[in-house]
């Protein structure tokens, strides 16, 4: 290539490289998540792609006064770039029908659009409930609590009763130390008044 003007003029090569336009993706489904939002899905084309663009429009025979709750300020139509095979779009009015499609990108060069995907909530499959363990175990930790606690109020019922019986033989072992105590005193006490007694009387010589 040559190039002129009135300083003069250059020349240089040049490499001219072809993109042709990526196929478009199909669109897989569109499922409510969250109760208000849309999870769109497609599957990717037999070609490499670098990012894609996902069109959003409302459905031309909705109620005017329904389209300007959203994607007002596109006129009812917006156009959404991402990496992956999928795009959540968030805040959806679900009393609408909207238009979806997908078109692929390679290269900054933009192919055609997918088949248009009509979108109304009716449609929209229930999303399968997850299953959750969280409510297989929470019975048996509950019955497992319960349990515990009943053992440990046996155990502190049988602490007590035992304590209660200790104490209690030790006041018998006390009371009958002092019955012998007492006894044994009186039996003292006795024969030395007898001693005494005798030898008043002469009894010992």
């Amino acid at each position: 290539v040559t190039a002129t003007n009135a300083i003069g003029s250059g020349s240089g090569e040049f490499s001219l490289v072809v993109v042709s336009p990526p196929p478009p993706p199909v669109i897989e489904s569109v499922v409510v998540v969250n109760e208000k939002d849309l999870n769109i899905t497609w599957i990717p084309p037999d070609a490499p792609v670098d990012q894609y663009g996902v069109l959003i429009k409302v459905d031309s025979g909705a109620d005017s006064r329904k389209r300007q709750l959203s994607l007002e300020e596109e006129g009812g139509s917006k156009e959404f770039i991402t990496n992956d095979t999928h795009y959540l779009y968030e805040d959806a009015n679900l009393t609408l029908t909207y238009i979806i499609q997908v078109r692929s990108e390679r290269g900054g060069v933009f192919g055609e659009y997918s088949a248009p995907y009509n979108f109304t909530y009716s449609d929209s499959p229930t999303p399968a409930p997850s299953f959750c363990w969280w409510w297989v175990f929470l019975p048996i930790v509950l019955v497992l609590l319960l349990f515990c606690c009943i053992l440990w109020v046996l155990l502190l019922l049988c602490c007590c009763l035992f304590r209660d019986r200790r104490e209690k033989i030790s006041n018998q072992d006390e009371n009958s130390h002092s019955s012998v105590q007492s006894g044994g005193m009186e039996q003292v006490c006795g024969i030395e008044e007898t001693f005494v007694e005798m030898k008043t009387n002469g009894d010992f010589a």
